[in-house]
């Protein structure tokens, strides 16, 4: 992982210097020397003592070497510039116009700029070649300091937080609320609200924009199927929020969300997904960074083993939101039929389960069907299916009419 990230980006930097370098020994040297021709004539005008002076001598005695090293600096100076006479200048070149050019330029705001920026950075380095010369006349007290500060940060490495990405704070929020199972969507809705009335409480008035939530699944849960979404039933859901640009930590604000609901609600199932493209991406579309399978064909022992490992995960540092997918106490109807009887009737198993499948969930997962309205082009699902009023209780499920397959009719 680390290898596919870091690979392009540090391929990217070794392209980045190469171009670098051939631009600075072909085009750099050859704009200096068209660009700014006018303002040799300045460099040409000073004393040979500025430079040095500038150098070493800033209101203080100057040693015998830092002497040395002005006389090397002197030397070099005029090395590269001589007296700058208009002979000379004229064997460079250097017209008069250039020159009257160059006078020009040391009075306007770009060369001031210009000079004040020379004359900060030599003192910096003057500054830092000082301490230099200071740190390698004082070995032994350097080393020492420097062993003690790194020793003595060694001691904030348990207040370091450790991610494989830094946090992306987008201003946004993706909380998954799950209340116990077999709540209908109308009480569902309530704990909601509750949930929601937690969340302006922390988050301030002025940096919400937008709380949306999204209860239940849909009645074709194909776009789930394609997503991160972890809800399985009307008990489940995800509330979605949204803050303005001018907002606090999102971190602190997900931390006292989440410790105020597992205080007062701590019936509910809660955790947090991620909501920025980031995070998404990290997690290859898995509701969690972290996601451990249980697999077998005993689901008892699958269950009791998820159990487990939800309690000992929770017991990790650093670990928040630990949860098991699936809910393993969802309220079933468990019917058995008498195959003899129903054979009597000319009745299969097939039958009575499709019967009530369609009474129950319509007809969309045995018969999808699709009817094309002439005047708007749109299509639309047909479904067949019982009111959900008049399948309210055990009794009214009990009465549910059970057909068999169409036969053919037959003429004697």
């Amino acid at each position: 992982m680390a290898s596919a990230i870091f690979a392009p980006l540090a391929t990217a930097v070794i392209f980045a210097m190469l171009a670098s370098y051939i631009l600075s020994r072909t085009l750099v040297p050859t704009m200096v020397m068209y660009l700014l021709r006018k303002e040799l004539p300045i460099y040409h005008a000073q004393e040979e003592e500025e430079v040095p002076s500038a150098y070493f001598r800033n209101g203080r005695a100057i040693s015998q070497g830092e002497r040395d090293l002005a006389r090397l600096h002197r030397e070099q100076f005029e090395k590269d510039h001589p007296s700058g006479t208009p002979e000379e200048e004229a064997e460079q070149g250097i017209t008069d116009a250039e020159r009257e050019a160059g006078k020009a330029i040391t009075q306007t705001w770009v060369w001031r700029i210009h000079t004040g920026f020379e004359h900060g950075f030599e003192k910096f380095r003057h500054g830092y070649k000082g301490a230099l010369q200071w740190a390698l006349g004082n070995r032994r007290l350097v080393v020492s300091a420097f062993a003690v500060l790194f020793i003595g940060s060694l001691g904030l490495f348990p207040l370091i937080g450790q991610n494989f990405f830094p946090t992306v704070d987008a201003g946004q929020l993706r909380l998954h609320v799950r209340v116990p199972t077999g709540t209908r969507v109308e009480e569902t809705e309530e704990r909601f609200k509750q949930v929601e009335k937690v969340i302006r409480e922390v988050i301030p008035a002025k940096e919400l924009d937008l709380v949306l939530d999204n209860i239940g699944l849909p009645v074709v849960p194909i776009n789930l199927l394609l997503s991160d979404n972890p809800t399985i039933g009307a008990s489940d859901g995800e509330i979605l929020v949204s803050m303005k640009e001018e907002h606090g930590p999102t971190g602190e604000y997900i931390n006292d969300i989440r410790r105020k609901l597992h205080q007062e609600y701590p019936d509910l199932t809660v955790f947090f997904q991620p909501a920025d493209i980031v995070n998404q991406t990290l997690n290859f579309g898995l509701p969690a960074p972290i996601d451990i399978q249980v697999t077998g064909r005993d689901m008892k022992a699958n269950q009791r083993v998820a159990g487990e490992l939800s309690r000992k995960i929770k017991n990790v540092s650093g670990v928040v939101d630990a949860f098991i997918y699936q809910a393993f106490d969802q309220p079933q109807l468990r019917l058995d039929i008498d195959r003899v009887r129903a054979q009597q009737a000319g009745l299969a198993q097939r039958d009575i389960a499709n019967n009530l499948l369609v009474n129950l969930s319509s007809s969309t997962q045995t018969n999808p069907n699709q009817w094309l309205n002439p005047q708007n082009g749109v299509n639309y699902t047909v479904a067949v299916q019982t009111p959900p009023s008049q399948l309210a209780n055990l009794n009214e499920v009990g009465n549910i009419t059970v057909t068999g397959p169409a036969r053919p009719r037959r003429s004697y």
